[in-house]
């Protein structure tokens, strides 16, 4: 680990005016409560879906996936992710993922493993982070996976 781990920065934008936008940075902590995992997002898409994330937003709740001060929203999107710190005991530091994350450098859920190859964000009823690891089933709900190997993806 080095020192930026604990160097937090999110993207947000004013829920009532996207033209409105910040950085705003905080401070992680490396040691993540009972059954926490705190995630290092890696890389992300930006599609036109995002801006649908926005759009429906209230409507569908995906303001609620990544919770923003007043006024503010993180929208979600698409990215991989491996696991900086973890204290529940199904989910090992390093481990690779794919799925909804948001504009974020980090991102701290209270894990629930779903089977072997789910994990999710056990703090929501729409669940936001779902990331399965290693299936080759289709996309669960909300999925994140470990990447498939493939032209257009880098691992590593």
């Amino acid at each position: 680990m080095s020192d930026a781990d604990n160097e937090g920065l999110d993207f947000r934008i004013r829920r009532d005016d996207w033209s409105r936008c910040e950085f705003v940075t905080n401070e992680v902590s490396l040691d993540p409560p009972a059954g926490g995992v705190l995630f290092r997002v890696d890389r992300f898409a930006l599609t036109a879906n995002n801006i649908t994330y926005a759009v429906a937003g209230d409507m569908l709740d995906y303001w609620g996936f990544f919770p923003a001060d007043e006024g503010w929203g993180r929208i979600p999107v698409m990215g991989f992710a491996d696991v900086l710190a973890s204290s529940h005991p199904a989910v090992a530091v390093g481990e690779r993922v794919f799925g909804f994350f948001p504009m974020s450098r980090h991102l701290l859920i209270e894990a629930e493993r779903e089977g072997e190859s789910v994990i999710i964000d056990a703090r929501h009823t729409v669940r936001p982070t779902r990331c399965s690891t290693g299936s080759t089933r289709p996309w669960p709900r909300t999925p994140c996976t470990r990447p498939l190997a493939g032209p257009s993806v880098k691992t590593r």
